[in-house]
């Protein structure tokens, strides 16, 4: 999204796999780094207000769980498990989706969720470094020009709209061949 096409991005893949069984339920954080990207000034609160169908708070309370556990041993199989790869919609989160992926783990698959950085609302690195959607990051050329016709403003979101998937794939590829 970097007016310098040569520029590079770092990109978040979470793993979803299947695990022995629990002897307890498990109830584990919904969304890990919600409370950094709760607290940024960065991050737009409309955007908070939009997430989660308005359950934001509490996502970010933990309130609302998930059944994943963080570095749990991977089950033993003696076959491979199938690999899913799961890219959520525009400024979402693969969390969003808990409930869909938690399934298909159930069934036996691993998902390889990536959080797209060039549009996700928000996701936090291991370094600890936030990162979120920014119109300011729309390059230039993809921005209507003040005035312009309705014509114009829909070609400029078409070609907007193009770039996005053309990031979204190339986020997926690299996935893919690494």
């Amino acid at each position: 999204m970097a007016e310098d096409r040569g520029t590079h991005s770092e990109l978040m893949v979470y793993l979803w796999y299947p695990t022995p069984p629990p002897n307890k339920e498990v109830k584990s954080t919904l969304f890990p780094g919600a409370k950094q990207i709760d607290s940024s000034p960065d991050v737009s609160p409309w955007l908070k207000a939009k997430m989660f169908g308005g359950n934001w708070p509490l996502v970010v309370s933990g309130a609302i769980t998930s059944h994943a556990q963080e570095n749990a041993p991977i089950a033993r199989n003696p076959k491979t498990f199938p690999v899913i790869l799961f890219s959520p919609g525009a400024n979402g989160t693969s969390f969003q989706y808990s409930s869909a992926i938690e399934d298909l783990v159930s069934h036996g698959y691993v998902v390889a969720a990536i959080e797209h950085t060039s549009e996700v609302f928000g996701v936090v690195f291991a370094d600890g470094k936030i990162h979120f959607y920014s119109a300011d990051r729309i390059p230039k050329q993809s921005v209507p020009p003040p005035g312009g016709t309705k014509e114009e403003y829909e070609a400029k979101l078409e070609d907007w709209f193009r770039h996005c998937v053309d990031v979204r794939a190339a986020d997926e590829s690299f996935v893919l061949n690494n």
